[in-house]
């Protein structure tokens, strides 16, 4: 099928990925895009974002700004307005808006008087979604309040590590769930590549590392041909979640450690994560690690080896055999033998300081914090 008179097409809906502009573009190639957002509470209110022509790079779709007489307000902790980049939940602004629920249910805080001019008929609406604004103004999806999680005391929107990873090259759609690990939730990607593209979880994994804070990044990435999907078209989140369980039941082929590094590395990892088990190719993220027992191996190996060591290198190398090899090809000293007391003792109070800045960490606000890459707004 082709339509190549078709001059113009309008998005609205479902948040719009470069799938669904792939897809379209390969039907209708002189067609304009156009990405619209509303609910059915505004009404004609609508916001819009044109997108660019065919063969300019896309990355994250933004759901741009709002119509004549129309105007979508971001605003972060305690309803100020939010910064460039800042997540906060987005308002629409509208003489447009329906005049409220007939059966609230608890909905009716959603409509409100504009609380920046305290005039009657200057009122918004909650949409109860996230979104950033971008340099330019418009503003981006940034996925809903009532879908965050809680990972490690932070609160995560899945969506955005969504938005992150399809922002990656080479990823044509991708899908977060959480899937809980020894009491624990830990969250899971699902990605899909490109036609002709090879993806690996540790590139995956790098990539999201210099977008995201540590804590959204997930602890565990399987690469399948496509996401499976409903009949309706929308991803089916419940058998990503499947796949995502089924995978992990699969574990790699188990390896014994062979040299006094890989020894040494294999006894730190089943310490610092509670494993019974760990060989020399067990994924330290996939076993469970996280920013917090990084720091925590990351200590215990400069005490051990004598040598400062970068979390970066733990991050970039996160098999024993691996960060053996690595910690080998350098001139380090060897590894001394450490009692029982002392190695005790130093993993107590390397606990405590851990624990020290995880609650010193904490924000009561619900915004994560800020990135350094300005495409982190985008």
């Amino acid at each position: 099928v082709a339509l190549p008179e078709l001059r113009c097409a309008l998005f609205v809906g479902e948040a719009l990925t470069q799938r669904d502009v792939d897809r379209l573009r390969a039907l209708a190639p002189q067609a304009q895009l156009v990405n619209l957002y509303g609910a059915t509470e505004t009404q004609q209110a609508l916001a819009h974002h044109p997108l660019p022509a065919a063969g300019e790079p896309l990355g994250v779709v933004p759901l741009g700004r709002g119509i004549d007489g129309v105007e979508l307000v971001v605003l972060g902790a305690g309803g100020r307005p939010a910064g460039i980049g800042e997540l906060g939940e987005i308002y629409v602004r509208s003489r447009y808006l329906a005049a409220g629920y007939l059966e609230p249910d608890g909905e009716d805080g959603r409509f409100a008087t504009n609380p920046f001019t305290g005039e009657d008929g200057d009122r918004v609406y909650r949409t109860g979604d996230l979104g950033r604004y971008r340099c330019d103004g418009a503003v981006v999806f940034a996925g809903r309040r009532d879908q965050q999680v809680q990972i490690r005391g932070f609160r995560v929107e899945p969506a955005e590590i969504e938005t992150a990873l399809a922002a990656t090259g080479g990823v044509r759609e991708a899908a977060v769930v959480v899937r809980h690990q020894q009491g624990e939730a830990r969250l899971a990607a699902a990605v899909a590549p490109q036609p002709g593209v090879r993806l690996a979880a540790d590139g995956l994994r790098a990539a999201l590392g210099r977008r995201l804070p540590p804590y959204m990044v997930p602890a565990s990435f399987l690469v399948v041909d496509a996401l499976p999907r409903l009949a309706s078209g929308k991803i089916d989140r419940r058998a990503v979640a499947g796949l995502v369980e089924q995978h992990q039941e699969v574990d790699v082929a188990y390896r014994a450690p062979r040299t006094e590094m890989e020894r040494t590395l294999v006894a730190l990892l089943r310490e610092v994560l509670g494993a019974e088990r760990v060989g020399v190719d067990d994924n330290f993220f996939e076993l469970g690690g996280n920013s917090l027992t990084l720091v925590e191996l990351q200590g215990r190996l400069e005490r051990i080896l004598g040598r400062q060591i970068a979390p970066v290198e733990i991050f970039n190398h996160p098999t024993a055999r691996l960060l053996a090899e690595h910690l080998s090809a350098g001139s380090e000293p060897a590894v001394p033998a450490a009692s029982g007391e002392d190695r005790g003792a130093a993993l107590r109070r390397g606990r405590d300081r851990l624990r020290q800045r995880r609650r010193a960490s904490r924000s009561p606000t619900m915004n994560p914090p800020p990135a350094e890459d300005e495409e982190r707004g985008e």
